[in-house]
């Protein structure tokens, strides 16, 4: 879905405080004047959507005042010592016919500011510019970094702006020091013939040949995890423009409503599936699933640009903070079938991948244990370098039966927590654990055994156990959720059959309710004993399918329930929609009581695959839904149901537990699956799946716009304010400069759609 962008600043604690984001639309919304030559109506906005997502570091290519630049079909843009110069040519036609480029240039300044800023690029691309000019070589020019972002320091005191590419836009961020002062920034515009403000309350900078045009600002703070929005408008005096805002808390955030970031498919000819999904502090999305595409996009320099064989490889991805491209991509498996399930990220970009795999050739090094010991798949457990290229340790994990890794965690001192599933008798676990047998019960047609749950923790070089444990009873018993707390403790969910499942005095529950329930289980730093152990569900089938923990220590579980008495407290939702619906439950620290806990869901059947939450302990959950009422909110970027039989959701909610902070569908026409979700550092959501779908919603510069077969997506969400009542005060205006339109709508902007 398209949207304006909008200029606005982000307040913080901390040394830095602000950011503030432009986006540059262009628009042919006046006509030319008398004697001037018509232009074509779509020249302007097709240059839109090629504005740079790169800049060029200058290496002698251009005049030496220019330190970046980005250039394309229709434009150049210079960014200069004292601010961006846009040229723009588009093509018009002369009386007769004749075709001529007529050039606009806009130079924007920040009055007041400092001459000479220092001027500096970062999150260096893969790409390199040449320039082969002329026969000598000693005029060429080779091997030019670009970068993503350039920044200028300082150009007023606690102020830097940083410049970006974002979905075929020109993005800058103002960002703003503990003690600065915003009211000092303001933009003059040289090249226009007039400024304005629209009806909308966006800023229209008219030139000869048509109109600039900067959405409307949108600002709020969010406090305890609710947001308020805070009246912004620009005000305009002649080619100069300030940003004005009305009253607000200077010891809070204050943010303006996020941008379309991406939504990238990942995927070629084959079937590809996202099934797990990390952020790093710098935005980068991390993915990992299984592909049977032997074309899988990969980069030269990762670990394994090559199609393994059998018939599907794990792979791993990594995808730029703009989902524009790959940092890196590989293969990772042998010559059977390999599968990832989960990743995680440490401080340094290296990236934890787990799953299962029948290959006895997996790749493998400093590995604790060196052969694949069963005849069915065994988990693996591999940690990739941050460049994606190398191994820094890789080994097999299981028994003589079937193992698998399905979630993975790390702590801050870099060891690994592993948690899934095994129905090895002989799976390996230590001395001290508290669960030291298998379960021992038979499951299946074939009197196979049934699984028992598994937790281990590994050293941080990958070639020795700290701690290893069964978890469960005699019946089937599956960890698909792991977390790990600040001390070292690990938060576990899960489904069980068993009545005998180990539980805890205290616990919320410490009976079986129905055929199947959800169990959460915090083991101690040491991996010798249960914190707390608890079923969760009601007089039918529950089962968890993540976990979460927020800073106190809380554990917020989502999955599926179908249980009408299942537990609720302080629920937006306190009755099931109709057949089975997803759950959302907030356990207290000492896992003996329910904080809150809701139903989440329509008339037909709901699935909660995820949860993660942000620093605020608002909860962010993502999962399946074939309902056409699952709750929506006003302003989400999807609230139709699309057809096909299943769509994905994505719901924020409230640190309360009883409001939606924003809800939406996403899908095409066929169906859609969602596996993992992950809050990245500015509180965006970021989620991975699968889809059918050829018209799955993609953005505009996306990495990947193509569907294949099957494929895997990325999506990045941001969401919108919902503005509270009260008076304009400072910004109560009259006529043209009056604040019209603030439009802080509750609801999702849809950021990253990423792999089919």
């Amino acid at each position: 879905p398209a949207r304006r962008g909008n200029p606005g600043l982000v307040w913080k604690s901390g040394r830095r405080v602000a950011v503030a984001c432009l986006l540059v639309v262009w628009a042919l919304i006046v006509p030319p004047a008398h004697g001037t030559p018509a232009a074509e109506p779509g020249d302007l906005p097709a240059l839109y959507g090629k504005l740079p997502l790169g800049f060029e570091a200058n290496r002698g290519q251009s005049d030496p005042s220019v330190r970046f630049l980005s250039h394309g079909s229709g434009y150049t843009l210079f960014l200069t010592e004292s601010g961006p110069v846009f040229v723009l040519s588009r093509r018009a036609t002369r009386p007769g016919g004749a075709k001529v480029e007529q050039p606009v240039i806009l130079r924007m300044q920040l009055v007041g500011g400092k001459q000479h800023p220092r001027v500096t690029g970062s999150e260096k691309l893969p790409g390199r510019a040449s320039y082969l000019r002329g026969s000598d070589p000693s005029g060429w020019r080779t091997n030019i970094p670009t970068y993503a972002r350039v920044r200028y320091e300082d150009v007023y005191p606690g102020v830097d702006v940083e410049y970006h590419g974002r979905q075929g836009r020109l993005e800058f961020d103002f960002l703003i020091s503990p003690g600065a002062d915003p009211s000092r920034i303001e933009l003059k515009f040289e090249g226009a013939s007039r400024l304005e403000t629209g009806d909308a309350g966006d800023l229209l900078v008219r030139s000869r040949v048509g109109t600039l045009r900067f959405g409307d600002l949108l600002a709020y703070q969010e406090t305890a995890g609710e947001r308020r929005a805070v009246l912004s408008r620009y005000a305009v005096s002649g080619h100069h423009v300030r940003l004005r805002l009305g009253s607000y808390d200077r010891a809070s955030p204050l943010t303006v409503d996020p941008v379309l970031d991406y939504s990238t498919y990942l995927g070629s000819r084959g079937g590809e599936f996202g099934l797990g999904m990390a952020v790093d502090r710098a935005g980068n999305a991390y993915v990992v699933g299984e592909t049977t595409s032997s074309d899988y996009p990969t980069t030269s320099r990762a670990f394994d640009p090559s199609y393994n064989g059998g018939e599907e490889d794990a792979f791993v991805t990594k995808l730029n903070r703009s989902g524009t491209a790959l940092v890196y991509s590989t293969y990772l498996g042998g010559s059977s079938h390999d599968t990832g399930l989960d990743v995680e990220v440490d401080q340094s970009g290296a990236a934890y991948v787990v799953g299962q795999t029948f290959s006895s050739d997996f790749p493998l090094r400093n590995a604790y244990q060196p052969v694949r010991r069963g005849h069915d798949a065994d988990a693996f457990v591999t940690k990739l370098g941050p460049k994606g290229s190398d191994l820094v340790f890789s080994t097999y994990l299981g028994g003589s039966h079937f193992d698998s890794a399905i979630a993975v965690a790390v702590d801050r001192g870099r060891h690994v927590y592993v948690a899934g599933s095994t129905m090895s008798s002989d799976f390996p676990v230590m001395s001290g654990a508290p669960d030291r047998k298998h379960g021992g019960g038979e499951c299946g047609p074939g009197r196979d055994p049934c699984p028992d749950a598994y937790v281990v923790k590994l050293a941080r070089s990958g070639s020795t156990l700290a701690y290893s444990t069964y978890l469960g009873g005699r019946g089937y018993d599956q960890a698909v959720g792991l977390a790990v707390d600040r001390a070292g403790s690990a938060y576990i969910a899960g489904e069980t059959w068993s009545p005998d499942f180990p539980t805890t005095r205290g616990a919320y529950d410490r009976t079986l309710g129905g055929y199947q329930d959800a169990f959460v289980t915090r083991l101690n730093a040491r991996g010798q004993a249960w914190v707390y152990s608890t079923y969760l569900g009601g007089h039918h089938d529950d089962a968890a399918s993540g976990i979460a923990l927020d800073r106190l220590g809380h554990a917020y579980v989502a999955g599926l329930t179908d249980a009408a008495d299942f537990p609720t407290r302080h629920a937006y939702q306190p009755a099931k929609g109709g057949d089975a619906d997803a759950f959302v439950t907030k356990l207290n620290v000492a896992g003996s009581g329910l904080v809150y806990s809701t139903f989440l869901g329509g008339k037909h059947g709901d699935l909660a695959m995820d949860v993660a939450v942000d620093r605020a302990g608002a909860a962010y959950v993502t999962g399946d839904t074939s309902s056409s009422d699952f709750p929506t909110t006003k302003g989400a970027p999807d609230r139709s149901y699309n057809g096909g039989w299943v769509d994905v959701f994505v719901t924020k909610i409230g640190t309360d537990g009883a409001t939606l902070r924003y809800s939406t569908y996403l899908g095409g026409s066929r169906d859609e699956f969602s596996r993992r979700i992950a809050v990245g550092p500015t509180g965006d959501a970021y989620v991975v799946g699968s889809t059918h779908s050829a018209d799955f919603p993609t953005t505009r510069g996306a990495y990947d716009r193509s569907y294949g077969q099957e494929d895997a997506f990325v999506i990045r969400i941001g969401s919108r304010p919902t503005p509270t009542a009260g008076r304009v005060g400072s910004l109560r205006a009259s006529g043209a400069e009056a604040m019209r339109v603030i439009r802080l709508q509750r609801g999702p902007a849809l950021y990253n759609v990423g792999q089919r």
